[in-house]
């Protein structure tokens, strides 16, 4: 059962890159820790901005189809957080993210990885509509698209590393 009302829908395609692409100048930068729990579809994500605080999220994903997902999110504290750190089995991966909008109410991503998965480089593109999502073509230098490559998902990337 999906809770509609607390919910969203995902429209994402992700593409491999080829390197670190030059990013715009107005790109945000969030510093994340991705918790994914072991035979769960649970993750809890940490986010920090350069001289921020850390916000934390408790998120189930539902996914409906290669590029559409159902997101279930909310906030907790860092005492919850570090509460389920403790009490249920991990895996977790850190990034760097660059997040810009870009027209037809699109925002992209670039997600750089760290430690075990570094050098990784992986675009992200959201997309209100379907036909904005599928018309996105990158500007950057792209190795393959891997939405539908379920061994480039955060969870699976968390516990068994890099695929290639």
């Amino acid at each position: 059962m999906i809770a509609v009302k607390y919910g969203r829908l995902e429209r994402e395609r992700k593409f491999l890159l080829a390197g670190v692409p030059d990013l715009p100048s107005g790109a945000e930068e969030i510093y994340i820790v991705d918790t994914y729990f072991q035979n769960t579809r649970l993750r809890l994500r940490e986010t920090r901005t350069p001289g921020g605080e850390a916000a934390f999220k408790l998120t189930f994903k539902h996914q409906l189809s290669s590029d559409q997902h159902w997101i279930n999110s909310f906030s907790i504290d860092a005492g919850e957080a570090r509460l389920l750190r403790s009490r249920l089995d991990g895996a977790e991966l850190r990034k760097t993210r660059w997040r810009w909008a870009e027209e037809n109410d699109r925002m992209l991503c670039v997600d750089i990885f760290d430690g075990a998965l570094r050098g990784l480089c992986v675009l992200e593109v959201e997309a209100m509509s379907d036909e904005h999502l599928q018309s996105f073509q990158p500007a950057m230098p792209v190795a393959t698209e891997i939405t539908s490559d379920i061994l480039f998902s955060g969870g699976h990337l968390a516990v068994h590393g890099r695929p290639i």
